[in-house]
């Protein structure tokens, strides 16, 4: 049994490429090495596995049934498939990879009072809601919003046509920023960007 990542990516137009890489890889060294045979190869969606041989297996047994035979193609195979069909059937989807990552990120302490991302976030919302007199909370948000750049995370003001409960959510401006601050965000790479908070 060998841990590693799953991934879907597109390759041919209208085509979907799945496969597996070992864990000491990142998705940027997985999209080097089949660019040089497939120049538009993109890997969109990734996922860990304890067993990758049989995760794979699995996956591609689902995708066989749904999509049909697969074109043969570099490495692994392809199916002429669309990237949500895809991933449905493989019973994975990039809303759970993204709650995933936000449950991490939620939790890391970047520096400030040993708050997390999530109440260093809840505290800029409190200081808009209750009124805190603006010499308090004009340099405390200053020095939050400051903190949560360093793990590449901006905070951005909520306008009143998004009808959101709250007045700033964060958003994932800088992912390699945010995968140095929290490498077990490895496995979400592919959704971090724009991720909101």
């Amino acid at each position: 049994m060998s841990a590693g990542f799953i991934y879907f990516a597109s390759t041919f137009p209208g085509h979907i490429k799945v496969g597996r890489f070992s864990s000491h890889l990142t998705v940027a060294d997985k999209e080097r090495q089949y660019r040089t045979l497939v120049p538009g190869f993109t890997i969109f969606h990734v996922y860990p596995a304890d067993d990758v041989v049989a995760e794979e297996a699995r996956v591609l047994a689902h995708l066989r049934l749904v999509a049909g035979t697969a074109v043969t193609g570099a490495g692994r195979e392809n199916f002429e498939i669309s990237k949500e069909v895809a991933l449905e059937a493989a019973g994975t989807d990039m809303e759970a990879l993204a709650k995933q990552a936000r449950t991490a990120i939620y939790r890391i302490k970047p520096g400030l009072d040993g708050l997390t991302v999530a109440e260093l976030i809840s505290e800029i919302n409190r200081n808009h809601a209750d009124e805190v007199p603006a010499r308090i909370a004009v340099p405390r948000n200053f020095d939050i919003g400051k903190v949560l750049r360093s793990v590449g995370v901006h905070v951005n003001s909520a306008l009143p046509e998004m009808d959101l409960d709250v007045a700033v959510f964060g958003v994932v401006i800088e992912p390699k920023k945010l995968l140095k601050a929290c490498p077990a965000l490895k496995p979400c790479a592919t959704v971090l960007e724009g991720l909101y908070l």
